[in-house]
């Protein structure tokens, strides 16, 4: 008797090839407009000339106005030298993929943090474009920012000797995920 996880002709038991499956472009089509993550078909000079309907949706552009931009006039003046560097290395590596994040500014001018990833393929003629799937981590990287407000926190109370030292660095964690221009720490004595 055979094991359940023996490989067989390089699939586990229950997998199917994909050369089994017929999909045609129907079923490409639900998956890409049901996806909640969106992707783009970008050319060489980063036009964006096809932006799947999740980019209305989550961002709140109607696609007619996001189609036909320059996708590097929606990045962060951060992260524009560092995302153009990465297109340009892709473009240089035909069927390559680069992944990285960087903030995004969705139709009500806010700037949103995006993991993407785009691969290069300029060169498939049944393609030809830069094709980039990204989705919004903003929600990851406020988890992230409070993990490590607190851990700064938690710190602070090990190593200080009292009040006058603590509160200076509580303030100081604090404003960085606070949405405030200022913050204040008020202490209650229950006695």
């Amino acid at each position: 008797m055979k094991d359940s996880t023996d490989l067989r002709d390089g699939y586990l038991p229950g997998q199917v090839k994909t050369s089994d499956v017929s999909l045609g472009s129907a079923h490409f089509r639900a998956m890409i407009e049901t996806s909640p993550e969106m992707m783009a078909l970008v050319s060489a000079e980063g036009t964006i000339f096809y932006a799947s309907p999740s980019t209305e949706v989550i961002l709140g552009y109607p696609l007619d106005e996001f189609v036909e931009r320059n996708a590097f006039d929606l990045i962060h003046p951060e992260d524009q030298q560092r995302t153009r560097a990465l297109f340009v290395q892709l473009l240089a590596t035909p069927g390559g993929a680069v992944s990285t994040a960087y903030r995004l500014r969705d139709n009500s001018g806010c700037w949103r943090w995006m993991e993407g990833t785009g691969r290069n393929l300029l060169s498939d003629p049944e393609v030809g474009a830069v094709v980039v799937c990204y989705r919004d981590i903003g929600d990851l990287k406020r988890g992230q920012e409070e993990r490590e407000a607190i851990i700064e926190i938690i710190h602070a109370v090990n190593v200080t000797s009292g009040l006058d030292e603590l509160l200076p660095l509580i303030h100081s964690a604090l404003k960085k995920v606070v949405s405030a221009d200022n913050c204040f720490v008020a202490l209650l004595d229950p006695a």
